[in-house]
């Protein structure tokens, strides 16, 4: 079987709507909806895009967070009024150190309840080399152990973030 070698296919919010509501009938073949339907058909895919990952459905985008480590900092807020300003993740997969020489040390994840039992959380004088990620609602919590004894490293993340709302045409 042949293919065609290209990955390069792309479709609009408004090119996928009309393509549905050609599927179920509500339009004809060359038809253009009027926008109440366009706007009706967007609500309804994205409560389907939600409903998919409330169920557990993997919809999201894969993105890396950096953020400066700060001196004897161990606790980070990552969404829209945190610490790091961005969307709120889901999940972090993977996370690093990156030192001022732009070496790259890997940071071994733990459960919060492996954080939890750790003994001394705040102590400031080491380099991290642990995380553990907390999705809460408002803002996730990222915690690193120990925390740096200096603010010359940055810490990137690869996170799953929420796919965004379909709001564009």
């Amino acid at each position: 079987m042949g293919t065609s070698g290209s990955v390069d296919y792309s479709i609009s919010r408004n090119d996928l709507i009309k393509q549905a509501l050609r599927i179920i009938g509500s339009t004809a073949s060359g038809e253009t909806p009027d926008a109440d339907e366009v706007s009706e058909a967007n609500e309804v895919l994205n409560q389907i895009l939600k409903a998919w990952s409330a169920d557990g459905m993997h919809v999201w985008k894969r993105t890396e967070i950096s953020n400066t480590l700060v001196t004897g900092k161990e606790k980070y807020l990552i969404g829209p009024s945190g610490d790091i300003n961005t969307v709120r993740p889901l999940k972090v997969q993977y996370a690093f150190r990156r030192n001022s020489s732009n070496v790259d040390t890997e940071l071994f994840r733990i459960s919060m309840e492996e954080y939890w039992r750790l003994p001394q959380k705040t102590r400031s004088n080491g380099t991290t080399t642990q995380y553990a990620f907390d999705p809460q609602l408002g803002n996730s919590v990222l915690y690193v152990w120990p925390p740096m004894s200096d603010s010359n490293s940055t810490v990137h993340l690869q996170c799953d973030l929420p796919i965004e709302d379909m709001d564009s045409s």
